[in-house]
């Protein structure tokens, strides 16, 4: 949208109107939020998946203090599909919690995390977002790490494409990418049921990660 301002009181001018104190623009083509100098859509939609997970919560931290508020985060239910759409004027990293694997009908026990602007959240998206959070990575550089401690194709989008779906139409690099995300998946979903620390062990696996190549089956 062009001819959107913020004036130095902090006021919004769209056009001839000036607007304080709105959190969510709705035109229609969609519902935006001011992002400090532009408008930008508020909707957030996408993917959960461990085997896609219908009925997860899926939430924005936007305190970024890795639990859920209620009443602070923003937060909407996936389908029975995986699929959420979740609409806030707020912005922080994704993460998602409970829900059942359609592929195993089993409950989730884990808690997956996206960077913030990512549309799945899986075992990888956790992995690149515990990189950011204990190594200082910016998003880019934390994917880079994963994608080439785990020897996978560096041309993927690990946080928007949606690995299941890719691979099952026949991309080699994108089955690569989900066995990975299952071997994570697998290895943490082990440490809990065992009774183990599963954020301790993902800030190893990142450490590991941002060290070198990683064999997820050693």
């Amino acid at each position: 949208y062009t001819g959107v301002y913020q004036d130095g009181n902090g006021a919004l001018h769209i056009g001839d109107d000036t607007l304080t104190d709105i959190e969510l623009f709705r035109f229609d083509d969609g519902t935006y939020r001011w992002a400090g100098n532009k408008l930008v859509s508020a909707s957030t939609k996408g993917k959960v998946a461990d085997g896609y997970l219908a009925f997860a919560t899926v939430y924005i931290d936007a305190n970024d203090n890795g639990e859920f508020d209620l009443g602070i985060d923003p937060y909407t239910t996936t389908d029975a599909d995986g699929d959420f759409d979740l609409v806030s004027y707020l912005a922080g990293p994704l993460r998602a919690f409970g829900g059942t694997n359609i592929d195993t009908g089993l409950p989730n026990q884990l808690v997956f995390t996206a960077p913030e602007g990512a549309t799945v959240v899986n075992p990888l998206t956790t992995l690149i977002q515990t990189l950011i959070a204990t190594q200082g990575l910016d998003a880019a550089a934390a994917e880079a790490a994963v994608e080439n401690a785990l020897g996978l194709d560096p041309a993927l989008d690990l946080m928007q494409l949606d690995l299941i779906e890719a691979a099952a139409q026949g991309d080699a690099s994108a089955l690569d990418a989900q066995k990975a995300a299952a071997a994570i998946a697998e290895v943490l979903n082990n440490v809990n049921e065992n009774g183990g620390d599963v954020d301790g062990s993902l800030v190893e696996l990142a450490a590991l990660v941002d060290g070198g190549t990683v064999d997820l089956t050693d």
